[in-house]
Parts: structure tokens; sequence; C-alpha cells
């Protein structure tokens, strides 16, 4: 996906280019058939972990509206430009990368292999217990609440607005 406009060389967010992929499907993961369905829904996406509309529903509402991607809204392209910073493509496929000298393309996959067994995670939303709070704010997680979660950190939690 292109960072700046082939015409104007002007960055991407100007156009509001979204990206046609999405993280899950940038590192290979496979889509859940069970899954909610997020244009039914009226989003873009659904955050894995999440069971009804009703959570869908409530894990949006947390956040600020400019953030929410519903279809067709800057909230889908606020999302698709985060996705594009935090995972360029460059990042997770030798593929695509233009300029790596074959001497090197051990280094990087090694690279990326370790970065990927200690730092990358796809994070859940879902239902916390009412002991839980939040890394980022400090503030409780009460019962019910939809909290985000990340495997590899632990028992650590988020409020979906804390958690960017």
């Amino acid at each position: 996906c292109r960072k700046t406009c082939k015409n104007c060389k002007c960055s991407r967010d100007v156009h509001e280019v979204v990206a046609e992929h999405g993280a899950r499907a940038r590192l290979g993961f496979v889509q859940n058939h069970d899954a909610l369905d997020a244009r039914t829904l009226g989003y873009t996406f659904v955050p894995p972990g999440l069971t009804s509309a009703r959570q869908v529903d409530q894990y949006y509402s947390t956040l600020p509206s400019e953030d929410v991607p519903k279809l067709g809204s800057r909230g889908e392209t606020v999302r698709s430009q985060r996705i594009v910073r935090q995972l360029p493509k460059q990042d997770l496929s030798l593929s695509a990368c233009k300029f790596v000298e074959a001497q090197y393309e051990s280094s990087y996959k090694d690279f990326i292999s370790g970065r990927n067994q200690v730092a990358l995670d796809v994070a859940l939303a879902n239902q916390r217990p009412p002991t839980a709070s939040a890394l980022r704010c400090s503030q409780p997680v009460h019962a019910q609440q939809i909290s985000v979660a990340a495997p590899r950190m632990g028992d650590d939690v988020w409020h979906p607005a804390c958690f960017k």
C-alpha cells in the first residue's frame, strides 16, 4: 500500500486512502467464520474476543467518536492509518522489502522471528472480573465491563480507550 499519492506526492492521509489489509491478515491469522460480521453491524472491524452485538456497541461506546471505525466514517480511516503505522508490511514480510540485500536476508528473518516471539501480539477484547484495574490509567475495570488484554502481557488489562 503506497504511503504517498502518485500524482501530487502528498501523504495518504490527505486522500484518506484505506489500507486494503487489516492487521490480522498481515499477521497471517485466519479469520474465524463464527465471529461477528463487522459490516453487518455497521463497522469495518470487530475486536477479537467479542461475541455479541451488545459487547461490540459497549466496546465502541468507550472510544471517542472519531476513533470508532464505522463504515464510511473518519474512524475507518483513522484505524487504517494506525495499522499502517503500527504494522508496516515491511516489518512483516521480506517480500515487501525492496532494498534488503541477499546477504542480510537471514538477519532480517532472525530479527522478525525474535520480535514475533517476544513482542508481537494481537489483543483480545472481553469482559473481565471485577478485581482488575487498567494498566495505563490505574482505574478499576468493573464487572461485565469490556476491557482489552494481550496474551503476552500476562494479566494486564486496559480500558478500550486506553489501549492504543
